[in-house]
């Protein structure tokens, strides 16, 4: 409980902005190999991927990573539980930015080797094919193809094929894409739909998709009237998910300042929640645009 407790106190200082996200990252990987509770290892390879794509710059990753990396498939190496290889294994899958990184998950995934101890399922391949995508745009469209290819639950299937567009190199497609998202019968099956958004704004894509941003954020109330009760809220936390910068968090500033007097306050409660780390972001990366 101590050990927790210090973990979730230095996240609070880090988002308060009294502890550079550098430092407390490499708080956490010194932590990370010596933590023997399930739990509290969970928590701190969450935090690891948090401080990783939200608040670290984007400069700054490949210095990060070459460091992560190997620690992560230490840990994996050396777990002794089936869900503790799975957490290490999602932690480094998340990432794998590095070419030795996407290499690896690359020859995961083409089934040219395994890892001892935990074996991949369909649904492990399809998460690293992802990754895939996302970081080897010109075979995005191969990787995609065989994935879908090798999936055999139709609905499974079904979802790779409607989020492939989410995943194309080309942001033109991308883009129409979200268009598409304006015709309710798109927005039929809400949990594709957020994994698309995910994908779009992913934060190896943040600058062309935060163009996007307040499109989104201007279909919240058709959102609301049209989907299940937490749909707005997850709408919005998929579409900010990725990015950190003053720019988008201006953005979405100017939508709460400029919304129409009949927007219901619930919403705009909503989008300030989502936004609480893209404004802490901001301020900690670019405190002189998020005043």
């Amino acid at each position: 409980v101590g050990r927790a407790s210090v973990v979730l106190a230095l996240w609070e200082v880090m988002l308060d902005g009294h502890l550079a996200p550098a430092l407390h990252l490499q708080a956490l990987q010194r932590h990370l190999t010596t933590e023997s509770e399930s739990l509290i290892l969970q928590v701190l390879l969450d935090q690891i991927r948090s401080v990783f794509w939200r608040f670290l710059a984007p400069n700054a990753r490949p210095h990060a990573a070459g460091q992560l990396e190997p620690l992560l498939r230490k840990g994996l190496k050396h777990a002794t539980t089936t869900s503790e290889r799975a957490a290490w294994f999602a932690a480094f899958r998340s990432i794998a930015i590095t070419s030795e990184g996407v290499a690896w998950l690359d020859d995961l995934w083409s089934r040219r080797i395994q890892i001892d101890g935990l074996p991949l399922s369909d649904d492990d391949e399809v998460a690293i094919a992802i990754e895939l995508c996302l970081r080897l745009p010109p075979r995005a469209g191969e990787i995609m193809t065989e994935q879908i290819g090798r999936t055999g639950n139709p609905d499974h299937k079904a979802r790779l094929g409607f989020i492939a567009p989410a995943l194309d190199p080309h942001h033109a497609v991308r883009a129409a894409f979200f268009e598409g998202l304006h015709n309710i019968e798109q927005r039929r099956r809400e949990a594709w739909v957020l994994d698309a958004m995910r994908h779009l704004h992913h934060p190896l894509r943040a600058t062309e998709s935060a163009a996007l941003v307040r499109p989104a954020l201007d279909m919240l109330q058709t959102i609301h009237d049209t989907g299940d009760i937490f749909f707005p809220k997850r709408w919005v936390d998929a579409t900010l998910s990725g990015h950190h910068t003053g720019a988008v968090a201006s953005e979405v500033r100017r939508f709460l300042e400029t919304r129409p007097p009949d927007f219901p306050p619930r919403l705009a409660a909503l989008v300030r929640a989502s936004g609480d780390l893209l404004f802490r972001a901001a301020a900690i990366l670019e405190p002189s645009t998020s005043a």
